[in-house]
């Protein structure tokens, strides 16, 4: 039996589709610490070279397949109280000694299952994995699903560990500078038809319900 909720677009359009890299977002919330945190600010590093394709079975959703690819090197703090100059040394001690984006050059996330919070609901968990750094640990993202004319709206809220992924978080001047552990990262994505010919208009999800 299809999910209650599960719109005419997916019945309809083939199996494929992809983020809309340039209306989406995905931004890294990363905190400051220390005894200088005073006089510092957080950061929100923003990927500027990614790619992200969703695949699923209109009759089974719940093995939705997600994978979202993101350059290590692409990551570029959009925090507005810091200067242009300010930015840009973040952005380059980044890719040089946190992430290492010349060793370890691609962020991988993949899930393959979707867990509804209730029978039809398109709000719930997307358990998969992420591989950062070079490590790959399991990793369940919360996620909120709406759809729009033919495109499907995600968005969520994950938090993470830098030193579980083997990152060691900023550390200067014995302690007075340096940022916290865990990261936030948020997420809204624009997700289409991978072919814009098999994408149509949706209507009111009921209408995809299975017959009685």
């Amino acid at each position: 039996m299809l999910l209650p909720a599960l719109p005419l677009l997916l019945l309809a359009a083939t199996a494929g589709f992809k983020v809309d890299t340039a209306r989406s977002k995905v931004t890294v919330a990363v905190y400051k610490k220390g005894s200088a945190s005073t006089f510092l600010h957080d950061h929100q590093m923003v990927p500027s070279d990614w790619t992200g394709t969703v695949s699923l079975d209109p009759a089974h959703p719940e093995t939705i397949a997600v994978d979202l690819v993101f350059q290590s090197g692409s990551l570029h703090d959009q925090e507005t109280a810091l200067s242009a100059g300010d930015r840009a040394k973040v952005d380059a001690e980044a890719k040089k000694s946190v992430l290492e984006a010349e060793k370890f050059p691609q962020i991988e996330f993949k899930a393959e299952r979707f867990t509804p919070s209730a029978p039809g609901s398109l709000k719930g968990t997307l358990d998969g994995a992420l591989t950062l750094h070079g490590q790959t640990h399991p990793l369940s993202v919360p996620v909120e699903a709406s759809f729009e004319g033919s495109e499907i709206h995600a968005k969520g809220k994950v938090a993470l560990t830098q030193t579980a992924f083997g990152i060691k978080p900023v550390y200067k001047l014995l302690g007075a500078i340096q940022v916290k552990d865990a990261v936030d990262v948020d997420f809204d994505l624009v997700i289409t038809a991978a072919s814009a010919s098999g994408a149509v208009p949706i209507s009111s999800p009921a209408a995809s319900a299975s017959p009685r």
